[in-house]
């Protein structure tokens, strides 16, 4: 008889299958045939799991080996399920993972669906925690539920109380605007934009948009996109004349919304407004009023920048190039040159295109006398006369008409009519009263100038 000797380990134990209730485990006895007992836990639980040891004895001695063992359970069922959406011929339900899932991870979720009190009908297994189910009579009551697997088994069914109605859901289209302060949304000039804005609504509302009360169709630039929750915008290769305010028009069968989006494409500004006012002109000054441009790029404008042409040149001269109200005092000019300005705005994304100002001049004023005024004019009773002078002046200048050295004061019978180059006076129904010196007195900043005109009436 072979003495006996103390066996040694057994081989690295394995599961080989677990069930609800149960986990089998094998191992391969030791070499040393000390002996072999196969290990097996019915009706276990949960609480069955842990590390065990394993040991083989015989009568010279023993050894043991340490397994950790895992019991497994199907898991407990999904929670939560409800309908999140349906529509006319479907419904989607949704459900949040179970709260015990058994000891293993959830691998996938069955769904059915019931209408009436008929069976059960799978629909569906799935590994998300959401599923539309499609192709349902509209009008009819469907009862869902859902069970949880893993590798254990099926969990017991987790089904809604209240069974679900299939029909068109009518909601009005709602914006959430809450992302776009003051509903302005920006883009540099030359430069792409897509934005989304949240947008609900049952069924899926159309959207419009129009500028200045014209519908945008057909644009390759401006595009929109209609997605279950939102409305996607998209303009590409954006330029100064995209910018303003766009209303935009959600419509389904519960109504209509309205919102309004303010485009502004960062860029530089238009030019100044026109038409540029020339105030008071001295011998070697001019004063300049403008507007600010109608379009200011998206930025305040900055500064103005001036240039001056005496147009007997071609050569433009910067006045000034940081002018920050809309005006300006051009001084240090020649008496007697003809000038022509331009005028810029500049923001921080760069400088306008200018706008030409007329040519300025001033000159001193001077009456042109007719020469039949050189003598003394006679006219009969009765008459209609008129005097006559030219006038040259820049600026405008005052005028003053005087009879016999006192202010002409107009009358039924006389009047005064004066235009940019022109002065005259209109007397009706002339009499031997108005006879007399007629004479004329103009005056600007540049100076001053008379004339006079005698006039005799003859007869009664």
């Amino acid at each position: 008889m072979d003495p006996l000797v103390v066996p040694s380990r057994p081989t690295k134990p394995k599961i080989v299958s677990s069930t609800k209730g149960t986990v089998s485990i094998v191992w391969k006895p030791p070499t040393d045939d000390g002996g072999a007992h196969i290990v097996g836990y019915s009706k276990s639980t949960r609480n069955d799991s842990g590390e065990y040891c394993v040991t083989i004895e015989s009568p010279l001695g023993k050894a043991t080996l340490p397994v950790v063992v895992k019991v497994l359970d199907s898991p407990g069922p999904p929670i939560n399920v409800k309908v999140s959406a349906v529509t006319r011929d479907s419904a989607t339900l949704s459900w949040e993972s179970p709260e015990n899932d058994g000891g293993d991870a959830v691998k996938a979720y069955h769904v059915e669906k019931r209408e009436g009190q008929t069976k059960w009908v799978k629909c569906a297994t799935v590994r998300t925690m959401t599923h539309t189910i499609k192709n349902l009579r509209e009008g009819a009551e469907y009862f869902f539920r859902v069970r949880a697997e893993n590798h254990a088994g099926l969990s017991e069914p987790k089904e809604m109380i209240v069974p679900a109605i299939v029909k068109e859901i009518q909601e009005a289209p709602e914006f959430d605007l809450t992302n776009y302060p003051k509903n302005t949304v920006y883009v540099r000039a030359g430069s792409d934009l897509t934005f989304e804005i949240p947008l609900t609504g049952r069924p899926m509302p159309k959207v419009t948009m129009s500028k200045n009360n014209v519908v945008i169709k057909g644009s390759k630039r401006l595009l929109t996109e209609v997605t279950p929750d939102s409305l996607i915008i998209t303009l590409t290769e954006s330029i100064s004349s995209d910018a303003g305010k766009y209303e935009v028009t959600a419509s389904n069968a519960g109504g209509t919304t309205k919102i309004f989006i303010i485009f502004i494409v960062l860029d530089r500004p238009g030019p100044p407004g026109g038409p540029v006012e020339t105030g008071e002109v001295g011998e070697t000054t001019v004063c300049l009023k403008w507007a600010p441009p109608d379009y200011d790029g998206g930025s305040p404008v900055t500064n103005y920048i001036v240039l001056k042409r005496e147009t007997s040149t071609p050569t433009w001269a910067e006045v000034s190039t940081n002018i920050a109200r809309s005006s300006i005092k051009v001084t240090k000019l020649t008496k007697g040159e003809e000038y022509q300005f331009r005028i810029k705005a500049e923001n921080r994304y760069g400088v306008s295109d200018y706008i030409d100002i007329t040519c300025v001049d001033a000159c001193a004023p001077a009456i042109d006398l007719p020469p039949e005024y050189l003598d003394v004019c006679q006219y009969k009773a009765g008459a209609s006369v008129k005097l006559r002078v030219g006038i040259i002046a820049k600026p405008q200048p005052t005028i003053e008409w005087l009879k016999d050295g006192k202010e002409l004061v107009a009358t039924s019978t006389l009047s005064v009519e004066s235009t940019t180059d022109s002065s005259a006076v209109l007397i009706k129904d002339a009499t031997r009263l108005d006879t007399g010196s007629y004479e004329v007195k103009i005056k600007n900043v540049l100076g001053s100038a008379s004339a006079t005109i005698r006039i005799e009436i003859l007869g009664i």
